[in-house]
């Protein structure tokens, strides 16, 4: 391989210009969430739209995560695990969120469709369509039912050592509107996944290296 071809993939690697785990809460044991129910305590937060059936239960759900400083990613998706007890026929919507000034779950920045398929808990993907670009701060993953959707579905609690972390819900239509304050609670299992954004001085430093693999080519050539 040509020196210049060398350097250049080297320069595109180091630039984190490939899919990473920005986030992950999943444990190392399989299938790395919580899949046993004990008593009261399920291992699963409901997201129900079912008026007269589950209007006690948190409607909305979401937990959060943060971006360390100095680092940003273009986001690409996420995984879940879900059940989903109504047939198998409903559908979550899941919602990208910056925190807004108090903490809680703020302005969308992409909303994502996960069509369910299977009544037992499978770990599903949802692919981002509009990769907005997350720089560091805290971010919430929102669950609801689809709009237009009638049903009840079930997010698999984390089962790793750090399942602790922001939790919010919202009870609305059935209750008081807006999210609650969130605390250090147990959340759900969840992965954000997103490609590493090279800092500007690692661009400049890749034109530089650039041309001179153009003049290095045009020196062999004359």
């Amino acid at each position: 391989m040509q020196p210049s071809k060398i350097i250049l993939l080297t320069l595109l690697s180091a630039s984190g210009a490939y899919s990473d785990v920005i986030f992950s809460n999943f444990g190392s044991t399989p299938p790395g969430y919580d899949t046993v129910d004990v008593g009261f305590a399920p291992d699963r937060s409901q997201i129900c739209f079912m008026p007269g059936a589950c209007f006690i239960q948190t409607n909305e759900f979401a937990v959060g995560f943060s971006i360390p400083t100095g680092s940003t990613f273009e986001f690409t998706g996420f995984e879940v695990p879900l059940n989903f007890l109504s047939n198998g026929i409903t559908n979550v919507d899941f919602t990208l969120a910056e925190a807004d000034a108090t903490g809680r779950p703020g302005p969308p920045l992409e909303t994502i469709t996960v069509d369910g398929v299977a009544t037992s808990s499978v770990v599903y993907t949802g692919n981002s369509v509009l990769h907005p670009i997350l720089t560091s701060g805290n971010y919430w993953l929102e669950a609801a039912i689809a709009s237009g959707d009638f049903g009840e579905a079930g997010w698999n609690f984390a089962n790793a050592a750090n399942d602790l972390g922001p939790v919010s819900g919202m009870s609305g239509p059935f209750g008081p509107g807006g999210w609650s304050f969130p605390g250090p609670e147990v959340q759900a299992a969840f992965e954000i996944d997103g490609i590493a954004v090279p800092e500007p001085s690692a661009i400049g430093l890749m034109g530089c290296v650039l041309g001179i693999c153009v003049l290095w080519r045009r020196t062999r050539s004359s």
